[in-house]
């Protein structure tokens, strides 16, 4: 079960980047969004003859109309970069939470069972 202080963390940050006019749940998801979108223009095959090709360097060569996609995406990727980060999302502030959170929770744990931890201590385990 998730703690409520993330939860509100993620619902605020998802319902200010919505009201910016983007379709966005969590920074996961928006990461496999868009790394989705980038391996679906990749899937090029090759034949024989291009595969050996001294110039083939094992990543796809993307013809105009994949470059002008891959550009489509990338600009999107970076404006939607832009507003989770104004709207306080970003992967550092998220993690700098769950440690703190995660912190208070192991503290409790420790102060509640700080004898039986001490007699594990002491004990020949």
């Amino acid at each position: 079960m998730a703690d409520p202080r993330i939860v509100d963390f993620e619902n605020d940050v998802s319902r200010c980047v919505n009201e910016l006019g983007f379709q966005y749940t969590t920074i996961e998801d928006a990461y496999n969004m868009i790394q989705s979108e980038i391996t679906n223009l990749q899937e090029v095959e090759y034949s024989e003859s291009e595969a050996e090709d001294e110039g083939y360097k094992g990543l796809p060569v993307l013809d105009q109309r994949q470059r002008e996609k891959l550009a489509d995406i990338q600009e999107r990727e970076i404006k939607l970069a832009l507003a989770v980060q104004d709207c306080g999302g970003m992967e550092s502030n998220l993690y700098d939470l769950i440690r703190s959170v995660t912190y208070e929770y192991e503290s409790e744990f420790i102060e509640q069972n700080a004898l039986r931890l001490a007699e594990y201590r002491l004990s020949d385990r």
